[in-house]
């Protein structure tokens, strides 16, 4: 993203945030409700930060080789922190998109809060899917990547390959967790098995 380093777009989305929350705290009391979108948001972008790197930090050490050769990652003593901050940022962003995807669903922005009760269908998903497609691909071996076996030896080909399916279930898994979280939102039964959120 035009080279602006992850913190500095972490920044500004909190400036962004904090300065539309001040704004929202100007319209009268039965109006306010931007702080509460803003805090779905910011919940869901560091519930995926945390799952970003939670994943990360596992397949990085079945294949160190995913992360170097298809990621882009430098071997070295920074490798892990490397790999760290790259599922940190892969994970805030999809927790942001997925926020934003549930509160443009949402028919009632005052129960904003309410979607925190569906936000771990795509976690859920991504988790779940992660481990199927890599337990099958390590066990049968279903899928084949042309080209990898020119600079890995057979057992890292493995890993190599289990990895990259593992990483297909991880967005697989959230997509259907989103769409589903998404229909109950936009059927309203998520608002309605919730009390009205409080200013």
């Amino acid at each position: 993203m035009l080279g602006i380093p992850f913190v500095w777009r972490v920044a500004a989305l909190l400036a962004v945030s904090v300065i539309a929350v001040l704004l929202d705290r100007r319209k009268p009391v039965d109006q306010r409700h931007r702080w509460r979108e803003y805090s779905v948001l910011l919940l869901a972008a560091a519930a995926g930060v945390l799952t970003g790197m939670s994943i990360d930090a596992v397949t990085s050490t079945v294949s160190p080789e995913y992360f170097l050769y298809g990621k882009g990652i430098t071997a070295g003593a920074s490798f892990r922190h490397d790999v760290l901050s790259l599922g940190a940022q892969a994970g805030a962003s999809a927790g942001v998109l997925g926020g934003a995807v549930l509160l443009l669903a949402n028919p009632e922005p005052r129960r904003a809060f309410s979607l925190l009760r569906c936000a771990w269908f795509p976690i859920a998903g991504a988790v779940v899917l992660a481990i199927l497609f890599g337990l099958a691909q390590s066990q049968w071996g279903l899928v084949t990547m042309q080209g990898v076996d020119e600079f890995l030896d057979p057992q890292a080909e493995a890993a190599f390959t289990t990895v990259w399916v593992t990483h297909l279930g991880v967005y697989s898994g959230a997509l259907l967790g989103l769409l589903a979280a998404t229909m109950l939102v936009r059927k309203g039964k998520i608002a309605r098995s919730s009390t009205t959120d409080r200013d």
